[in-house]
């Protein structure tokens, strides 16, 4: 999840930023969530800005198969020994369109709920941006 820092690390309890040398991760998988989290922030600044790119980026932050998700759930696989799930399932819930998910978008399952989130125990993703209980 943001936090406005090179760390993505979230509590999905308190929702509150973990220190990575909390975790133990290894140098270069910090390096690697720092540098995902530039990568997945540039995409949400063009979304933002509102301009000629805000379609673009917002297919590529909503496509389970995007660069941008796949190289997330790499991480969350590196990061696998404790229960760890990609927080990042962008969605556009401002559009008419918009329907909240009842299943995962990459792989079909059903979801499951973890600590309030629905979450997809396959991917290790979570599913649903409103049908998020908070």
């Amino acid at each position: 999840m943001p936090h406005l820092t090179e760390n993505p690390l979230t509590c999905m309890e308190c929702k509150g930023e973990i220190p990575p040398e909390r975790v133990h991760l290894e140098p270069d998988v910090a390096e690697s969530l720092a540098s995902w989290n530039h990568f997945f922030g540039a995409f949400e600044t063009l979304w933002l800005d509102s301009g000629e790119y805000e379609e673009w980026a917002r297919s590529e932050l909503e496509d389970p198969a995007s660069p941008v998700t796949v190289r997330g759930l790499e991480l969350v696989r590196q990061l696998g020994a404790a229960p760890t799930y990609y927080l990042h399932l962008f969605q556009d819930t401002t559009r008419e369109t918009w329907e909240a998910p009842t299943s995962c978008p990459r792989c079909g399952s059903a979801p499951a709920r973890v600590l309030g989130w629905l979450v997809c125990e396959t991917c290790r993703r979570e599913i649903g941006g409103a049908v998020r209980a908070v």
